[in-house]
């Protein structure tokens, strides 16, 4: 690294606490607020995003924050703390057969844990949710309405949070409100019906977009997850690169794979394909010590 560098963005991130960056003109390229600061748990983040400047990294090692030490010795299970949790009082998780028609719309049809979802019986949603380790509280969400056709600006997606938004993580193994024994490699996806049917077979995290915070970024890697593999919809290749790049300094291997149709759109065959494309890139990292 080029110590020039490492100073410049060690004196920037000085006054920075954890998931807070700064944004300013590039040290190397000198375009103009194009460089990212961030810090996080396992260094200070850097990256200019400039198109013709490929200056990124990661230091490590003891970072101060305000005056605090933060290690790369944190242990890999530290979550991101949030303020609160959701209400759950308007949700009915014994509605799983009112909404078995929706699943298998988008060819879902079977779900590990139903306790992962859940009817807004208020708002007439499905929602999917994500829970904390312990699994007796729910830290985000996302909901659907059962309705054909919602009305005048009534948003068909609505997104359950208090403080942050947290990617619905569906583990292929165990109970998710037990203590969820997740393996090495997450499967990223766009929507919900993509992970969930992914989940059948390998952990899967539905990122509600195509691009994520450090937030999530650090949230996913909290869970234990060392490799990830990105299938975004086919109309976001080049969000999935983008987010491939942005990935790897916190991951040991971030992979893409292209596809030619959404995941829950794909039919018996395409997805038999697909799925076994998984299983030999986890069979290869599982031969290197990684899956």
């Amino acid at each position: 690294m080029d110590y020039g560098l490492e100073d410049f963005v060690t004196r920037k991130s000085q006054n920075l606490d954890l998931l807070e960056y700064v944004r300013c003109d590039c040290p190397v390229c000198h375009k103009k607020n194009t460089f990212s600061i961030t810090m996080t748990i396992f260094g200070v983040l850097y990256h200019c995003f400039h198109t013709n400047c490929d200056t990124k990294g990661i230091i490590k090692g003891n970072i101060k924050s305000r005056g605090r030490l933060i290690k790369d010795t944190l242990n890999k299970n530290t979550i991101p703390k949030i303020q609160e949790v959701l209400d759950m009082s308007n949700f009915d998780f014994n509605s799983i057969n009112t909404v078995k028609s929706v699943l298998i719309k988008y060819n879902v049809y079977f779900v590990r844990d139903k306790a992962c979802i859940a009817v807004d019986v208020k708002e007439n949603r499905i929602v999917f949710f994500t829970w904390d380790r312990g699994g007796g509280k729910a830290l985000s969400g996302i909901g659907r309405l059962l309705t054909g056709f919602p009305e005048y600006g009534v948003p068909k997606w609505k997104k359950y949070y208090t403080t942050e938004v947290y990617p619905i993580v569906f583990n292929c193994k165990s109970n998710y409100r037990g203590n969820p024994l997740y393996t090495k490699t997450c499967v990223i996806t766009e929507d919900v019906f993509s992970a969930l049917r992914v989940a059948k077979h390998h952990d899967a995290a539905a990122i509600l977009g195509t691009s994520m915070t450090d937030f999530q970024i650090e949230y996913l890697h909290s869970l234990g997850f060392e490799n990830i593999v990105i299938s975004l919809d086919k109309d976001a290749q080049t969000s999935a690169i983008k987010l491939s790049e942005t990935l790897s300094p916190y991951f040991k291997r971030v992979l893409t794979l292209p596809i030619d149709n959404d995941i829950k759109d794909m039919n018996g065959n395409e997805y038999s394909k697909y799925i076994t494309s998984i299983t030999k890139i986890r069979r290869k990292l599982h031969a290197t010590g990684n899956n």
